[in-house]
């Protein structure tokens, strides 16, 4: 129930996550970690959406999961579920479903937005843009780079991690740790391997990951005489594996709109030499000498270099990294942030069609860039 104004009352809250996919990754992890950490605080978690392996993920935390990869059966869901305090909508197509359900009347409406782009651009946000801006709802923001790209207010709300054990870091080994896509710039990996000393001093790179660019990659690892280096092991279920085996993680992407395995890396004392583009500053906060320029496969070889070569400071960063994941961003600290979102329900809509972004003082132009 909210008060006059707009604040929830106190106690547990009936709350649902809705995800338009049939698949596992950031944004579904996101939401495993969210489910888990609100249920433990007496929260009753409904989960739509995602593979079907989720129910083993969330475990006996929750309270029901139903699938839901397309809009119809998302709607579909949310009607069988019943009323519900929150309906917590990720990316454009799972808000979408939340609106055509009509479940919003009753409940607050609050949604991700997981990627740094306005909303517009796919089949769903098109026809979502004229309906979402006549509904009080909130938006929250995963990370400052993605608040700067929306065409609208929001909170900002970043992922969280529990504490996890503190790596050794004392191999000779490097990990990446992503899909092996365009955006993920994984060449800049190979390249940087390629041009640092470490492959003639008995280090090796492992990339894990699948994708489009993998035979490509492959091929750049032989071209540049370091294939022998150089091991590609596809997706793997559990990173956790072959960080506890690492003494250095690499990131290269150059606009990433969290960078959730960057955060993994952190949160158990893994150094990183990561992308100075995306959400990886604000991560990594203050840390620079691990940084370079997004694409300058010459910096990052000389990160390599420098961190392979000095293993107190290296080890001396991954206790800073854990130090920065564990004080900014605990799971405790996103469930908070989360139950404060939840009980601050808006009594006005925030602007989402062309003319009322317009009134903001944004482009209505910019509304046809949105991924998703």
């Amino acid at each position: 129930v909210s008060g006059p104004t707009g604040e929830r009352a106190e106690g547990p809250l009936r709350i649902v996550h809705v995800v338009c996919t049939d698949a596992f990754a950031g944004v579904e992890r996101s939401i495993v970690l969210s489910s888990l950490a609100l249920a433990d605080r007496g929260h009753e978690i409904h989960v739509i959406g995602g593979d079907e392996r989720m129910p083993e993920r969330l475990g006996g935390a929750v309270r029901s999961w139903r699938p839901g990869a397309s809009v119809a059966s998302a709607v579909l869901a949310l009607r069988s579920v019943g009323p519900v305090d929150v309906i917590h909508a990720h990316m454009t197509a799972a808000e979408l479903a939340a609106t055509l359900s009509g479940r919003w009347r009753r409940s607050h409406l609050v949604t991700t937005r997981h990627f740094a782009a306005v909303r517009g651009s796919s089949m769903a946000g098109r026809a979502l843009r004229p309906v979402i801006g006549r509904v009080p709802h909130t938006e929250l923001a995963i990370s400052p780079f993605v608040a700067d790209a929306m065409e609208c207010p929001s909170t900002l709300v970043p992922h969280g991690l529990e504490a996890m054990p503190q790596v050794d870091g004392r191999t000779h080994s490097v990990v990446v740790i992503q899909r092996l896509e365009t955006e993920k710039d994984t060449a800049t990996a190979v390249r940087a391997w390629g041009l640092s000393t470490l492959p003639g001093r008995g280090w090796r790179l492992t990339i894990a990951g699948d994708g489009a660019q993998r035979a490509e990659l492959e091929q750049l690892a032989s071209s540049l005489g370091v294939a022998d280096s150089v091991v590609f092991v596809g997706h793997v279920a559990d990173p956790a594996v072959l960080r506890v085996r690492a003494a250095i993680q690499f990131a290269s992407a150059p606009a990433e709109p969290f960078g959730l395995s960057v955060l993994e890396a952190m949160a158990c004392g893994l150094p990183l030499v990561a992308a100075a583009g995306g959400a990886h500053p604000y991560l990594l906060g203050t840390e620079a000498s691990c940084q370079f320029a997004p694409g300058d496969a010459v910096q990052a070889a000389a990160r390599l270099d420098a961190l392979a070569a000095d293993e107190d400071a290296r080890l001396a960063l991954g206790a800073r990294l854990r130090r920065r994941a564990t004080e900014e961003f605990s799971l405790a600290r996103h469930a908070d942030l989360l139950e404060a979102a939840y009980r601050r329900r808006p009594s006005i809509p925030v602007a989402a069609s062309s003319k009322d972004a317009t009134a903001l003082g944004g482009r209505s132009d910019l509304l046809t860039s949105e991924r998703g």
